[in-house]
């Protein structure tokens, strides 16, 4: 009866926000959408394998590809609007002793990329991901000076050691509470395949860099989908690794010791190419934890199982959308035909992924939201009741639906939940075994106007059911939808199998080409 009554709620809720939203939405399609500058430099559509090797061979700069990437940088962002604070001169030095460190020739050319696999290729990073000396403000508009990083995040202290050149750190919501990238600070990032529509979030400000050509590889967050809407609205890669395979220390809100947080949450790789995925995982995984997860073992696609399901089948969200349940059943025509196994499953509980997944993550007691910071809630909701507030609305939400969940709920229901969860994990990792994979849509449809989420926003328990469940995703794009716009879905795996999520999305970058250019880019064939 409880049920009903919230997801009746919830319901109601969406297409009351849905009326509110007609002006707006009236307004995007009236208007037209902002171009970016057409890409002019090769170097681009390099892998950043690719342009380890040839950066240890001499045969191309570090200092040129650096450049080139500021170039490119300083072209899109009047226009996406994606960059939090850059470090162009500094990368330009590093880079610039990287090419003196190359031409000595003191170590050979094998021994640098076991060393430094990654030796001199330009990264971005989410501003939230702690990098010493620069912003990590998370879009919080506060009374005082801008937050600085002390120090690295473990994972991007290792990636320094692998040699990457750190460029910039890119926009988020205000502190990740939304999946559209705004906030009162550096303002809204845009969808480079149509500006009137979102990127996603929280690791939006990733995702249009990577997508436009701003950038190669870079670093995102994911609580509840962050490191997964993104990628699928702007057409590239995003890996959510299995639980504590990668170090999470020095992120904002920060990841306390509480047990249920560091399950669900993750650092993870964002990328252009599905080669890349593999050791930039690596690289950023623990290192007590690379030998057992194997990250780098190539695997043979004819050795795995494919399940899939089209739809969650929830009343609560929006029904998938042609364009992407066709885009599945194109996937699985062609893996069938090269011979893979795949195979259509029912999971019924896929339909409670809505209660499982928020319920389980209202159970994190110490996870920091928009209140946490001095804010008076009573006087936030005044505010925010006369069109006042400083909170960006999914953040005040959030915090508020927070407040009023340690006031009605029970220890005796919450364990209840609990158990479904661990009931429902057991249950998928004895489905997939140590060689199937899952194929699922991440989102009913592609990219929607901005500030859409706000009647869509049930539509992330497509994401957040991972989060929960601890599984390894991989975002795969699968081209553009009829409209033009990116269609991504989600490869997952069993606990610490994110090998087979690679493998799998190598596989279906070869059959489906992988990320496609925005329509306003012109595409210049690979050097």
């Amino acid at each position: 009866m409880i049920r009903a009554l919230i997801h009746g709620f919830c319901f109601l809720l969406t297409k009351v926000m849905t009326i509110l939203y007609l002006p707006k939405l009236l307004y995007y399609k009236c208007v037209s959408p902002k171009r970016c500058p057409p890409v002019s430099d090769p170097i681009y559509f390099l892998p950043a394998t690719k342009l380890a090797a040839r950066i240890r061979t001499g045969e191309v700069s570090s200092a040129r590809t650096v450049e080139a990437y500021i170039n490119r940088i300083k072209e899109v962002n009047p226009v996406l609007n994606a960059v939090v604070e850059e470090r162009f001169d500094a990368a330009l030095e590093e880079a610039r002793l990287v090419d003196a460190y190359v031409a000595r020739g003191e170590m050979s050319v094998q021994k640098i990329g076991e060393k430094y696999p990654l030796l001199g290729v330009p990264i971005t990073i989410k501003e939230v991901v702690a990098v010493a000396g620069m912003s990590q403000n998370g879009g919080y508009k506060g009374n005082g000076p801008i937050r600085r990083a002390d120090k690295d995040a473990d994972c991007v202290a290792q990636l320094k050691s692998a040699g990457v050149i750190i460029l910039l750190v890119s926009n988020t919501p205000e502190l990740c509470y939304n999946w559209e990238t705004f906030n009162h600070v550096t303002g809204r990032t845009l969808n480079p395949y149509d500006t009137r529509r979102t990127c996603g979030g929280s690791s939006g400000g990733e995702a249009v860099l990577l997508a436009s050509c701003a950038s190669v590889i870079g670093v995102g967050s994911d609580v509840v989908g962050s490191l997964r809407l993104p990628p699928t609205f702007c057409g590239i890669y995003g890996h959510k690794p299995s639980p504590q395979l990668i170090s999470t220390i020095g992120h904002l809100p920060p990841c306390t010791d509480e047990e249920l947080y560091k399950f669900v949450f993750s650092f993870g790789p964002m990328t252009r190419y599905a080669v890349d995925l593999p050791i930039l995982t690596n690289i950023m995984a623990k290192p007590n934890m690379r030998q057992s997860a194997n990250l780098l073992q190539e695997v043979d696609p004819q050795t795995i199982n494919v399940y899939y399901m089209e739809s969650s089948g929830e009343f609560v969200t929006d029904k998938v959308n042609e364009d992407i349940v066709n885009a599945i059943r194109k996937v699985i025509r062609r893996l069938k035909i090269s011979g893979i196994f795949t195979k259509k499953i029912q999971l019924e509980e896929m339909s409670d992924s809505l209660d499982l997944t928020f319920l389980f993550l209202l159970n994190i007691k110490t996870l920091e939201h928009a209140f946490s910071y001095g804010k008076s809630f009573c006087l936030e909701v005044i505010k925010t009741l006369f069109c006042m507030g400083s909170v960006i609305p999914n953040a005040f939400f959030y915090a508020c639906v927070k407040v009023m969940f340690k006031w009605f709920s029970s220890d005796e229901r919450n364990q209840r939940n609990m158990k479904l969860v661990a009931d429902f994990r057991e249950k998928f990792i004895n489905i997939l075994g140590d060689d199937g994979v899952f194929i699922y849509p991440a989102f009913p449809a592609t990219a929607h106007f901005h500030d859409q989420i706000y009647s869509k926003f049930l539509n992330t328990a497509y994401l957040g059911i991972f989060n929960v469940l601890g599984f390894p995703v991989t975002i795969c794009p699968l081209g553009v939808d009829t409209k033009g716009l990116p269609i991504g879905i989600q490869v997952v795996a069993k606990p610490f199998n994110d090998k087979l999520c690679f493998a799998m999305a190598k596989e279906l970058e070869k059959n489906f080409g992988g990320w496609t250019p925005p329509p306003y880019t012109k595409q210049i064939h690979n050097i």
